[in-house]
């Protein structure tokens, strides 16, 4: 009875191991190809990966790390309608694109950045804000843009850092994110930033300086107001006409005459909140402009000025 016992437990172990070698045997050509498909991304060789992986993919369609490896692929090829549909394939869950997020690849992560901003995908935003330090201007940029639409207020300091980026991008993003979020607090980084060097920051700033703007912060912004000049000064004051703050109405109503277009529209509108005052002259004079859009805006502004 004992040799019965120990053979049927003898019979049992060797097919256990028999069982984990032919799994394991099952699993090298995955693995194999697996590395293959890295390998090949290394040397940027994209389209022979991709290659890789479908072939691989046609007999084994349950190879999630083949499947996962389809989508980063196309990830960092910015082939993102291809990814969209690589996700389907994979389980629902599946933390492929977080993944990528931290993926050694810089151009894996600048896309898997860029598909989560553009496409509006909701994830954790704790993955979010650590992109924020990435040392890839991209992937900050998209994870600021996606910060901002998700309102994320734990992203208020980090997004605050990064009004002081070296890229142009990234700081504009940044302002847009803080304009979008809508904490009152953000009031002075955007103020100083609607003075930086570039056009397009300083329109976001601006931009978003007038979505905060209220009356947590009119102190703040009309501080800054009085320390500073030129287009910043002008920037602050479109946020404060917000308020219909008094102080700025001289500055506004003496930009009718800017030279960019597009400040004579933002300034048209701007006026629009003052009521029967001054800014009804200088919106008569708009409704003249040269600028058919400026032209359309005083109209509209002039409209709701006047008693």
């Amino acid at each position: 009875m004992i040799r019965a016992m120990s053979a049927r437990r003898c019979n049992s172990s060797t097919l256990l191991v028999a069982a984990a070698i032919l799994a394991a045997c099952s699993r090298d050509p995955e693995h194999a190809t697996a590395r293959k498909i890295e390998m090949l991304m290394r040397d940027n060789q994209l389209q022979e990966a991709m290659q890789t992986a479908a072939a691989y993919v046609r007999d084994h369609p349950d190879a999630v790390d083949v499947l996962r490896l389809r989508v980063v692929i196309a990830l960092k090829a910015e082939q993102f309608d291809f990814v969209a549909a690589a996700l389907q394939a994979l389980p629902s869950g599946d933390r492929v694109l977080a993944q990528a997020l931290g993926h050694r690849d810089a151009g894996v992560r600048s896309g898997a950045a860029r598909f989560i901003a553009e496409r509006s995908l909701a994830i954790d935003p704790r993955l979010l804000i650590r992109g924020l330090s990435d040392a890839a201007p991209e992937v900050r940029r998209y994870c600021a843009r996606r910060l901002g639409e998700q309102r994320e207020r734990e992203a208020l300091k980090p997004l605050f850092r990064l009004l002081h980026d070296d890229n142009w991008f990234v700081r504009a993003e940044a302002a847009t994110a803080l304009g979008r979020i809508g904490d009152p607090r953000a009031a002075g980084w955007l103020a100083r930033v609607a003075g930086d060097g570039d056009g397009f920051v300083r329109y976001s700033a601006a931009t978003a300086l007038r979505e905060i703007a209220c009356a947590e912060n009119r102190e703040v912004l009309l501080t800054f107001f009085h320390q500073v000049g030129g287009e910043q000064q002008l920037n602050i004051a479109l946020a404060l006409a917000k308020l219909a703050e008094p102080a700025v109405l001289e500055k506004l109503t003496s930009a009718i005459t800017n030279s960019d277009v597009d400040v004579r529209r933002r300034v048209a509108e701007a006026l629009g909140g003052y009521g029967p005052s001054p800014a009804t002259n200088a919106l008569a004079l708009l409704t003249r402009d040269s600028d058919p859009n400026v032209r359309e805006q005083a109209v509209r502004s002039l409209s709701k000025a006047r008693p």
